[in-house]
């Protein structure tokens, strides 16, 4: 997946300087008196300066969208909408104090209560699959737009009760 995000920005990035190359040079129409500025306000600016600075918003927009799908998977929010049709689930977590909690989890159809330190994983429990009930977790929705949609429909939802 990080391949095809690269391989994507670098031709989004090649296409957008191509562009950018193809309409500055078809912007005048006479080849012979082509200006190495670009007439703004009364000043000059350089093309080289011009696209110094789009390529380095493209970037920073790229790094941008890129950290920010980072962070999305890190996050306990992001895991629950990737986490479809995996063996491993958490199914619940209770935080007893900064940095431990019990987690109960269930491995290949089978449930498994977890003590989790900063330190250690410790094992604390387990059953037998069908011994312990999970209440079924909805399923995700398969678009990105179904998801925002639900997302935005779930903060309209809170709003109007408050």
């Amino acid at each position: 997946m990080d391949r095809h995000f690269r391989n994507a920005a670098w031709a989004l990035v090649l296409s957008c300087l191509i562009f950018s190359g193809a309409a500055g040079a078809t912007a005048t129409p006479d080849t012979a008196a082509v200006p190495d500025t670009l007439a703004v306000a009364g000043e000059g600016v350089s093309y080289l300066t011009l696209m110094a600075k789009l390529g380095l918003g493209l970037a920073l927009v790229i790094l941008l969208a890129w950290g920010t799908v980072f962070l999305l998977r890190k996050s306990a929010f992001g895991q629950q909408f990737g986490a479809a049709g995996t063996n491993i689930r958490v199914m619940e977590r209770f935080y007893l104090g900064p940095k431990k909690a019990i987690y109960l989890v269930e491995i290949g159809g089978r449930p498994l209560a977890l003590g989790v330190t900063d330190a250690a994983i410790t094992p604390l429990s387990q059953w037998q699959p069908g011994e312990l009930e999970f209440a079924a977790r909805p399923a995700p929705p398969s678009t990105f737009a179904a998801q925002l949609r639900s997302l935005l429909n779930a903060g309209r939802a809170g709003s109007q009760e408050a």
